[in-house]
């Protein structure tokens, strides 16, 4: 079994931070290999892409929720991912928004053969969960995820910061 423990701040409040966990149909703006996930009440059915290439499909559920504060799941039994985890939203020091704490368990396809070949692919979870919440807290803090060569932002072509064409000296 696996085990990743990850944190971020993020300058939003707790409620927010946690509203966004709450509705996992948000989970693929931030984390590229979820495909989709459905919430049936406290029951999630999650489709990802794997280290294969293939789509795996499993089922969670809820297993505390305290809105705003904490948030524990774990993958139903016989789920072909076996998988537990919390997320954790405590108000940062000085009012400096949320630090969310996320603590995930798991067996990915294939178990510890699976785990091997996630290393050869360079997919390692601890990374993947790191750049998961880097672009949480962009789309929580900034409304978007940055996209691939605009660092700027698509409008800012000359990168002085507003949002006017480049001067072309004329």
């Amino acid at each position: 079994m696996g085990a990743v423990s990850k944190y971020v701040r993020i300058a939003a409040p707790p409620q927010q931070v946690y509203d966004l966990w709450r509705d996992p149909t948000h989970f693929p703006d931030f984390m590229p290999d979820v495909q989709e996930v459905t919430a049936q009440g406290d029951n999630w059915h999650w489709k990802v892409d794997s280290i294969a290439g293939r789509s795996v499909e499993w089922d969670s559920e809820i297993v505390e929720d305290q809105p705003g504060k904490l948030l524990v799941w774990r993958s139903l039994p016989g789920s072909e991912i076996h998988h537990h985890g919390a997320v954790r939203f405590l108000a940062a020091p000085a009012g400096r928004g949320t630090e969310a704490r996320v603590g995930i368990e798991f067996l990915p396809p294939g178990g510890f053969a699976g785990r091997a070949i996630a290393r050869l692919a360079r997919r390692v979870p601890q990374h993947e969960i790191a750049e998961d919440l880097r672009r949480m807290k962009q789309i929580l803090e900034a409304g978007e995820t940055p996209i691939a060569g605009f660092p700027r932002g698509p409008e800012d072509e000359d990168g002085d910061g507003d949002d006017t064409a480049p001067e072309t000296g004329a």
